[in-house]
């Protein structure tokens, strides 16, 4: 088990590793003064809970197992994961094609990818009618890609966020902005 803990946080880290996680201590993967984009930079530091340093997230991302579940420490899973690994690992199609049967998708027209490389499910308490649904950012389970890393940083970086609560706000001004979160992984 690892903990991805911020820099600013190292001081308690010492509790993780005493219950066994390996600490990788990690600044944010962008700083703020590095963000292009105006509105962000000036911005993301207000964000809901921890403004850029949640993009430190983003290094499940780098570790070198063949999937990582990353949960924040306030996230509880009620059901076995095992369809999910199935999907992610298994050579085998019968028992991937299984799997996918027992995993609902968020669409029923939805169709599943060649090749799966990330689970998540969205924020639900803060859908709203209309609106484009970000998702929990505190639930990932991916498997490790420096390339996908490097893509999130980049897509950060330009910053590229337009300010409001309408459907041309958000992110690359796609409509996924304008809620808690949204300036951080929420939407990203």
């Amino acid at each position: 088990m690892y903990a991805i803990v911020h820099t600013e946080a190292a001081e308690c880290s010492h509790v993780l590793a005493d219950a066994g996680f390996e600490i990788v201590m990690k600044d944010s993967p962008v700083a703020k003064k590095d963000i292009e984009g105006e509105f962000l930079r000036k911005h993301i530091h207000r964000e809901w809970c921890c403004g850029e340093a949640e993009f430190i997230k983003l290094y499940a991302y780098m570790l070198s197992e063949p999937v990582v579940v990353h949960m924040d420490m306030d996230f509880a899973i009620h059901q076995p994961m095992d369809d999910i690994f199935n999907v992610m690992l298994s050579n085998d199609p019968v028992t991937v094609q299984a799997a996918k049967s027992r995993i609902p998708l968020e669409r029923p027209t939805d169709s599943w990818p060649e090749r799966t490389d990330a689970f998540m499910t969205r924020d639900w308490p803060q859908v709203m009618p209309g609106r484009k649904a970000g998702y929990q950012a505190g639930f990932l389970v991916v498997r490790p890609d420096k390339q996908v890393f490097d893509e999130i940083v980049a897509v950060i970086k330009k910053g590229d966020y337009v300010e409001g609560f309408q459907h041309e706000n958000g992110w690359g001004g796609a409509g996924y902005g304008g809620f808690v979160g949204a300036m951080a992984m929420r939407k990203l």
